[in-house]
């Protein structure tokens, strides 16, 4: 018995070394050569409250698309009180001194828009898209 498995385990090694000789039989592919890179165009801005902004222009669609992001997440909470960057993300659209959430929903949904909040561990946003054709409508909104 002892030798049948020596045999067995001596059969099963060689083997195994001839198929490893001829694999792989043909090398893998060279890569492609590097193509150019054309980032959009963008524009620093500071707003005069010292927010710091960055507008990237496209045109492939007729939206309007901002994104707010504020360095402050769950790595930010204090330790007795976990959850607390994401309650207040998600607190922004439920209304405010002179608007109800209702209000605020009904608002973005009459431009074609639509709101995004909340938060991760370093940071907290929010993101609003809404159609070009409302763009003025939007901006001489007074949010309060």
């Amino acid at each position: 018995m002892r030798r049948a498995l020596l045999a067995l385990a001596l059969l099963l090694s060689l083997s195994g070394a001839a198929a490893g000789q001829s694999w792989p039989s043909e090398r893998p592919p060279r890569p492609l050569e590097p193509h150019p890179v054309n980032f959009a165009h963008y524009e620093l801005r500071t707003l005069p409250n010292g927010l710091n902004v960055v507008v990237v222009r496209q045109s492939e669609q007729p939206v309007i698309s901002v994104r707010m992001l504020i360095r402050a997440g769950s790595a930010q909470d204090p330790a007795s009180k976990p959850g607390v960057a994401s309650m207040v993300a998600a607190l922004l659209d439920q209304g405010t001194a002179t608007r109800s959430a209702s209000d605020i929903a009904d608002a973005i949904d009459f431009m074609g828009g639509g709101l995004g909040l909340g938060a991760g561990t370093d940071l907290s946003y929010a993101n609003t898209i809404l159609l070009q054709s409302n763009s003025r409508r939007a901006c001489s909104s007074s949010p309060t």
